[in-house]
């Protein structure tokens, strides 16, 4: 597995506490690539790839993501994600206001069919055009 990794990314809307603008996404094809730092940020993240294997380190434990699986990362943990290869990366984020109900513990899960296609369309719009 590749671990020089060639591009370094960083996506801001993690950071962005909206409540009128409950989910954000953030879609992209990668290739040997890594969030910047280890980070956190208010917003809870749903993420997943649908082609490529992800490695995803939060806190103390470190998750390997396969394309049936999605992670749920809770708003305010540490965490950074690494794309050793080839990945199409599509990723929600929710905004604090929307999620006191959900889980706090970081967990992976198989995704559903529609949970994908959702989560794969509404990352087309990850670029607001208000």
């Amino acid at each position: 597995m590749n671990t020089d990794y060639k591009t370094i990314i960083s996506v801001d809307l993690g950071f962005e506490v909206n409540p009128n603008r409950p989910i954000t996404s953030f879609s992209r094809f990668l290739t040997e690539a890594k969030c910047g730092e280890v980070h956190a940020h208010p917003r809870a993240q749903l993420l997943f790839a649908s082609g490529g294997i992800m490695k995803v380190a939060v806190e103390n434990q470190l998750w390997i993501v396969t394309p049936v699986q999605g992670i749920w990362i809770p708003g305010g943990r540490q965490h950074q994600v690494f794309f050793p290869e080839n990945v199409q990366v599509a990723t929600l984020f929710i905004d604090p206001s929307f999620s006191p109900s959900l889980s706090t513990d970081t967990f992976a899960f198989e995704l559903s069919v529609f949970l994908k296609c959702l989560v794969k369309k509404n990352g087309g719009f990850w670029k607001p055009i208000f």
